[in-house]
């Protein structure tokens, strides 16, 4: 059941970035990103233990839940 939920929050995650990095048009966290996002998908690929993995979907949704909040909050002082 954890592992389901930390899979919704990560794709959740992932679809809200995907969607700010779309609507900003902006190249270099485009970039950064879709690196970040390769990485990750590598790493969970490689990851074989069950609860590795759902510890690792808890962790990274985590991590890119603060990196959608760094980029709104950035990006919502520029276009004020």
């Amino acid at each position: 059941m954890l592992s389901i939920l930390a899979v919704a929050v990560y794709l959740s995650s992932l679809a809200l970035i995907g969607y700010r990095v779309v609507k900003i048009r902006f190249a270099k966290y485009n970039k950064e990103n879709m690196g970040l996002l390769g990485i990750l998908a590598l790493l969970s690929y490689t990851t074989i233990e069950p609860l590795l993995l759902s510890l690792f979907f808890a962790v990274a949704s985590l991590v890119l839940l603060l990196l959608y909040i760094t980029l709104w909050i950035r990006f919502s002082k520029r276009t004020r």
